[in-house]
C-alpha cells in the first residue's frame, strides 16, 4: 500500500461515519480502493457510504446532486460568447458535461422525464457547444432528448457534433501519413462517434440528415 491510500484506510477506520469522506470524481478509479459499491455521486464528488449498491458499481443521489449541479455549483462565466477558455478549463468543462449526462440519464431510469430535460437544458445553457466542443458525452446527452420527443434539441446537438468530427478528419486526413498515424487513434474515436450519430438519425428516422452526414462519414470510414 502507499502511504496515501493507508492514510484512506486509517481514516475509514478511526471516522465511524461522523464526518462525511468524499473522493473526487476527477480522481481514478484506481484509486478507490476496491470501494466503488460503496460510492454516491453527488455532483463532482463521490460520498463514501456504508451501504452496498445492488450492481457492484457507484450509485447516483439523484436528488442531492440535482441540487448541487443546477443550484449551487457556480459555472463561472462559462457561457459568455467568445469567453477564453484554456485547455485545462475546458478539461474540467467537459468533465462537468459528464456528470449532467449522468445525472439526466439516472433521472431518466427514476422516470423522472420532467427534470431530466431540466438538466439537459441547464447543461447547455451553462456549458455551450460554441465555448465547450461538442464531443460523445453531448450525443448521447442529444440520446436522451431523442427519447423524450425532443426532436429539435435532439438534432441541434448531434448536427454539431457530427460537425465537429467531419471538421477534425478533414483535418487529420488532410495531414502526412505519418501525421496520420500518429493521431490514428483519435482519428478513429471521431469516425466511431460520427457512426454513433448516423444510427441516431436512422434510428429516429432523421433521413435528411443521416443522407447529409452518410455520404460524408463514408470518405473517412475506411
Amino acid at each position: 500500500f502507499t502511504r496515501s491510500e493507508m492514510m484512506v484506510m486509517e481514516m475509514l477506520s478511526t471516522n465511524e461515519w461522523k464526518r462525511p469522506m468524499y473522493f473526487a470524481v476527477t480522481i481514478g478509479s484506481d484509486y478507490h480502493l476496491g470501494l466503488d459499491p460503496y460510492l454516491e455521486l453527488t455532483g463532482m464528488a463521490y460520498r463514501i457510504t456504508p451501504t452496498r449498491s445492488e450492481d457492484g458499481r457507484p450509485r447516483v443521489n439523484t436528488e442531492v446532486m440535482y441540487d448541487n449541479m443546477l443550484h449551487k455549483f457556480k459555472y463561472g462565466n462559462v457561457n459568455i460568447p467568445g469567453i477564453y477558455l484554456d485547455e485545462n478549463t475546458l478539461r474540467m468543462c467537459r468533465t462537468h458535461r459528464m456528470m449532467f449526462c449522468q445525472l439526466a440519464e439516472a433521472l431518466y431510469d427514476e422516470a423522472k422525464y420532467d427534470e431530466v430535460i431540466e438538466v439537459l437544458d441547464f447543461a447547455e445553457e451553462m456549458l455551450p457547444g460554441y465555448n465547450v466542443p461538442y464531443d460523445y458525452t453531448s450525443a448521447s446527452m442529444a440520446t436522451l432528448y431523442y427519447a423524450l420527443d425532443e426532436i429539435e434539441k435532439a438534432n441541434a446537438i448531434m448536427t454539431k457534433v457530427a460537425d465537429n468530427c467531419i471538421e477534425y478528419l478533414y483535418w487529420g486526413y488532410s495531414l502526412d501519413k505519418q501525421n496520420q498515424l500518429a493521431n490514428q487513434s483519435t482519428l478513429g474515436h471521431h469516425v466511431a462517434v460520427l457512426r454513433f450519430v448516423l444510427n441516431n438519425f436512422q434510428r429516429h428516422e432523421q433521413t435528411e440528415l443521416f443522407d447529409k452526414y452518410f455520404e460524408l462519414y463514408n470518405q473517412y470510414a475506411n
